[in-house]
C-alpha cells in the first residue's frame, strides 16, 4: 500500500472535523471540546429556531432570558454569540472547524456558515463539492486550489481544471456544484477561512463516486478494460481518502516529513 493510503484519516463532517489527539495544535490556546450532542434542551432550542415566526422571535429565543426578560449577560451571552474556532482536537494533518447551523445555533435560518481549516504541511484536502451553494476562500499562507466547473470545456479541450497558487491574504471563489480541492503545498503551516451562502452546507466527498457498481465507475471514466475495470475499482474503494490527509509525497519529501 502507498504511503498515500496509509495516510491519516478524518471524517468530513457538518460541524467540527475531529482528528485523532495524537498530533499538537496549531492554535496557541488549549483545545476546547467539540459542539455539545443533541440534548432534549439543545433539541428544544433548534425547534423553537426552526418554529419561529420571525427573525426577532428567534433572537428572543436564543439572546433573551425568558425569567426576566432581559438580554442575556457574561458567558451566557458568549456562549450565544461566540463561536470558538479553537475547537476540535488536532493530529498530523491540521484541524477542521465549522461554524454552521448545527454548531452554532444563531446562524439558523442565516444565508452564511464559515469554516476554518488549519492545514500542517503537506496537508490535503481531498475533492469535494457543496452541490447547492458559492465558497469564497480566503487564507493565510500558501495554498494551492483546483476547480472544476462541470461543463465548462467540451469534448477534446482538456480537463478544465482551474489552478491556483494562492499566497498571504489572497482568495478564490468556488461555484456551487464545482468539485475543489485545497492544498497547503508549503512546509510551513496554513489557514484558510472559507465563507459558504448557506447555515447548512452540506458536503460530498468525490470519493462516494467510487461507492457505485464497479463496472459502473469504469465505465462512467471511460478507462479501457486493461487500464482499470471492476475488479480495480473494488481492490480500492475502502482506500480512498477522506478528508484532510498528509498526501503529495513530493512535499513531504521536500520537507523531510516521515513517510512511512
Amino acid at each position: 500500500m502507498s504511503p498515500l493510503l496509509k495516510a491519516i484519516v478524518i471524517a468530513f463532517a457538518a460541524g467540527t472535523i475531529a482528528l485523532p489527539t495524537s498530533g499538537p495544535s496549531p492554535s496557541s490556546s488549549s483545545v476546547a471540546p467539540a459542539p455539545p450532542a443533541a440534548t432534549p434542551d439543545r433539541k428544544a432550542l433548534y425547534q423553537d429556531l426552526f418554529t419561529s415566526p420571525s427573525a426577532t422571535e428567534r433572537f428572543q429565543r436564543l439572546l433573551v432570558d425568558p425569567a426576566t426578560g432581559n438580554l442575556l449577560s457574561g458567558d451566557a451571552l458568549r456562549s450565544r454569540i461566540v463561536f470558538d474556532y479553537n475547537i476540535g482536537p488536532t493530529d498530523q494533518a491540521g484541524k477542521i472547524t465549522a461554524a454552521v447551523a448545527a454548531s452554532f445555533p444563531i446562524l439558523v435560518d442565516q444565508d452564511i456558515s464559515t469554516v476554518t481549516a488549519f492545514l500542517n504541511p503537506c496537508s490535503l484536502l481531498i475533492p469535494h463539492t457543496h452541490p447547492q451553494i458559492e465558497s469564497l476562500v480566503v487564507t493565510q499562507g500558501n495554498l494551492t486550489t483546483g476547480t472544476l466547473i462541470p461543463g465548462l470545456v467540451g469534448p477534446g479541450g482538456g480537463t478544465g481544471e482551474i489552478v491556483q497558487d494562492l499566497s498571504q491574504y489572497q482568495g478564490t471563489v468556488f461555484p456551487a456544484g464545482a468539485i475543489h480541492y485545497q492544498l497547503n503545498p508549503s512546509c510551513k503551516p496554513s489557514i484558510f477561512v472559507s465563507s459558504l451562502s448557506s447555515s447548512d452546507p452540506g458536503t460530498t466527498l468525490e470519493s462516494t463516486f467510487f461507492s457505485l457498481n464497479g463496472e459502473v465507475v469504469a465505465a462512467a471514466l471511460g478507462f479501457p478494460d486493461a487500464a482499470i475495470n471492476g475488479k480495480d475499482i473494488n481492490s480500492i474503494r475502502n482506500k480512498i481518502p477522506q478528508g484532510v490527509i498528509i498526501a503529495v509525497e513530493k512535499c513531504m519529501k521536500k520537507c523531510n516529513l516521515p513517510i512511512s
